[in-house]
């Protein structure tokens, strides 16, 4: 079978690790990127990696007290590009890469590990004030203003802690204007919750851990931030089950970190050229 004409994948660099990576970001307008995770005896790394004639080299390279799981530049300015990060002990932090001693922010988010964490707000994404979104192992869902310290913007936690569902994945959308913006968040049941930050409620419901059995493998949430797009996923209704893609599973420790890049242009195969025809007789 012929694939020359298929998508393909072509590794740039790979470079050895001693760390279990949980998450990397691109830094925006830059040939740089973030890592972040945690070492074998349970303290978080983060380190900063640019790319120099086809090289990696480390720029920053810190640890810290607490493993990290998830990062975002969303919430953040394309001048600043603060980076926003969740760490296994709850704690809420937005770092400032070339000053690694101390964050811009912090805040005790969750109760235990923050599973996922979105933007808005920041890099031309969507309207209206910065603010970040975390989904914590406590089941609860919380917007953060990096401008007020101490006190969410808006607390979504279960009724009963005890049976609270892990969220898995939050993200923002729907904010297309400074005063519309919505939050949706998956939890390890399957549950799919939007919730509409300008009426403080619900608009919409996927529960199908209620009316079939799921196998728990919704990890991630997909959610373009003002799209015209947004009214067709989710709708009124809880017949919209779409935009649901699978997060990449963590790399383990001692496993080598892959950059890929697309090939370059090629043109399409037309085949063998036509043979002249001839006349019989």
């Amino acid at each position: 079978m012929d694939c020359t004409d298929k998508p393909q994948l072509v590794e740039h660099i790979n470079k050895s690790l001693t760390l279990t990576v949980n998450d990397v970001r691109w830094i925006p307008c830059s040939a740089r990127f973030a890592l972040i995770g945690c070492h074998a005896r349970g303290t978080g790394a983060v380190q900063v990696y640019s790319l120099n004639h086809g090289k990696l080299e480390t720029i920053v390279d810190v640890e810290k007290q607490h493993g990290f799981k998830c990062g975002t530049f969303a919430a953040s300015s394309l001048e600043q590009r603060h980076f926003s990060t969740g760490d296994y002990e709850g704690r809420l932090a937005v770092w400032d890469l070339d000053h690694m001693d101390l964050p811009v922010f912090s805040v005790k988010a969750h109760t235990g590990l923050i599973n996922c964490i979105d933007g808005c707000g920041g890099l031309g994404i969507g309207f209206g004030a910065p603010e970040i979104v975390t989904g914590g192992r406590d089941g609860s869902v919380k917007v953060w203003d990096p401008r007020q310290k101490d006190a969410p913007v808006a607390s979504l936690e279960p009724k009963n802690a005890e049976v609270a569902r892990d969220c898995w994945s939050v993200c923002f959308g729907n904010s297309f204007n400074n005063d519309e913006r919505s939050v949706c968040a998956g939890y390890d049941n399957g549950d799919i919750k939007l919730y509409d930050l300008r009426t403080n409620q619900i608009r919409c419901a996927c529960l199908p851990s209620a009316t079939a059995p799921w196998s728990s493998a919704l990890s991630a949430v997909s959610l373009r931030v003002g799209s015209p797009r947004l009214s067709r996923l989710w709708g009124s209704t809880p017949a919209a089950h779409h935009a649901i893609k699978h997060q990449a599973r963590p790399l383990a420790a001692g496993t080598r970190f892959h950059l890929w890049r697309p090939p370059s242009p090629r043109a399409p195969h037309r085949g063998p050229p036509a043979m002249p025809a001839t006349a019989k007789g």
